[in-house]
């Protein structure tokens, strides 16, 4: 009599083992795709967009995202261009220490997208204060989402 100990498919062998019965335990049903991030991290996106909105985030990133943006003479000290520099630096930041899901972030924000249009500001103020760290969780951030 066949147990279905020498089935291929240790699944299909656990049905077998109880002739047609639903199987006792936990059965799977399919591989499941991985979900990004936890309810933690979902609620700690939702205060990262309450405080982007407090320090302007909208409206700074209507400015870089405008037809009117200069991306060549932009500053990183333009208060627009700081804002986005100081949000996405701090999510980032979260996001190196593990504290926050690298993939809820990327499928939340454009960050390759707003980067593209702060980076020489970022890069010419990195060079100007000799601080290779600086906006580097953004950089990176940026570079995962490519």
């Amino acid at each position: 009599m066949d147990d279905g100990s020498a089935h291929p498919n240790p699944d299909q062998a656990v049905l077998g083992k109880n002739h047609g019965r639903a199987p006792q335990g936990p059965v799977r049903i399919c591989d499941a795709a991985r979900v990004a991030g936890t309810r933690e991290d979902a609620a700690l996106i939702v205060e990262l967009a309450k405080w982007g909105s407090m320090i302007g985030l909208p409206e700074a990133s209507r400015t870089i995202f405008s037809d009117d943006f200069d991306s060549e003479s932009a500053e990183a000290l333009d208060p627009q261009v700081q804002t986005v520099l100081v949000f996405h630096e701090t999510v980032g930041t979260l996001v190196k220490n593990d504290l926050l899901d690298r993939d809820l972030v990327l499928d939340w924000l454009w960050v390759s997208g707003a980067w593209v249009r702060v980076e020489k500001a970022a890069l010419e103020a990195r060079a100007q204060a000799g601080e290779p760290r600086l906006w580097e969780n953004f950089e990176a951030l940026a570079q995962d989402q490519g």
